[in-house]
């Protein structure tokens, strides 16, 4: 691979709701008009929507959630949902869009980490995301999570990082005439450009997300390379992170990982290599 030249990476619907504006009485938007889907235990489970409203509140476990809150349009969030005690459901639904999705787990799971993709006509603003959790046939109460959605550009091509806590992570991609973009060299001969930098040199902006795009019915075809590397730690103890790739007629790929300790201990990250 290329060698790095400083290690130092809407809702069109409406559907996002600012979190200043009204809830609508009657939902317009379905929750898939918000994500295309929701994985769980490292993408080995596949959630199932429904049509309808979640499941009540009952006397359940009551979930928790942590983990990734802003995320771009068509990248993903990834997110913990715990509880005091075991479930073998996660139900996931916004209080802006009709329907939900239903996380089917294996028993004696206490904590299960999901990824939801988000849709990349997704406008920027603030989606308002409930999970709730069913133990022997019971819901708890729901947990909801402020989930900011940043504006970026996407096209046949998409490739973006984000992650938890106040660090410098660094997304280089490698187009298939071996043009590396990152932060150094943000728009390649290809047109692939890096729009969107985030805390740089620990320079915080509290955005912890970096996008390449390459120009819709334009990208380059071939083989391109992705890694990942941890600049700064800007003194934080660790960082969660998850990487989506898309690319036109694929289903979105996620890949997840933590960084924790000094930054000059963790070595660069290598995503798998994709062909478009």
């Amino acid at each position: 691979m290329t060698a790095f030249r400083r290690l130092t990476v809407t809702l069109p619907l409406a559907a996002a709701l600012a979190a200043c504006a009204p809830e609508p009485l009657a939902p317009a938007y379905k929750i898939q008009d918000l994500f295309s889907g929701v994985t769980a235990l490292n993408g080995t489970v596949t959630a199932i929507v429904h049509d309808g409203d979640a499941p009540p509140a009952a006397n359940g476990p009551a979930a928790a959630v942590a983990g990734i809150s802003t995320a771009v349009n068509g990248g993903s969030a990834g997110v913990d949902v715990s509880a005091p005690a075991e479930f073998q459901r996660v139900y996931i639904y916004s209080p802006a869009a009709s329907g939900y999705y239903d996380v089917q787990l294996p028993p004696g799971l206490t904590l299960a980490d999901l990824v939801l993709n988000l849709k990349p006509d997704v406008r920027p603003g603030t989606i308002r995301v409930r999970y709730g959790a069913e133990g022997n046939g019971a819901v708890g109460p729901y947990a909801e999570q402020s989930l900011r959605v940043l504006g970026v550009g996407t096209g046949d091509v998409q490739v973006s990082i984000a992650w938890t806590g106040k660090t410098d992570i660094d997304l280089h991609v490698i187009d298939p005439n071996d043009e590396e973009i990152y932060y150094g060299h943000k728009t390649a001969a290809s047109g692939g450009r890096l729009d969107l930098d985030s805390n740089a040199a620990c320079q915080l902006d509290n955005k912890n997300n970096e996008n390449v795009y390459f120009p819709k019915d334009n990208s380059p075809h071939g083989d391109y390379k992705v890694a990942v590397n941890y600049y700064d730690d800007c003194g934080q103890a660790k960082s969660d992170w998850v990487v989506t790739v898309l690319v036109k007629g694929q289903p979105a790929r996620t890949y997840r990982g933590t960084f924790s300790g000094a930054a000059t201990s963790n070595p660069a990250v290598y995503i798998p290599t994709f062909t478009y």
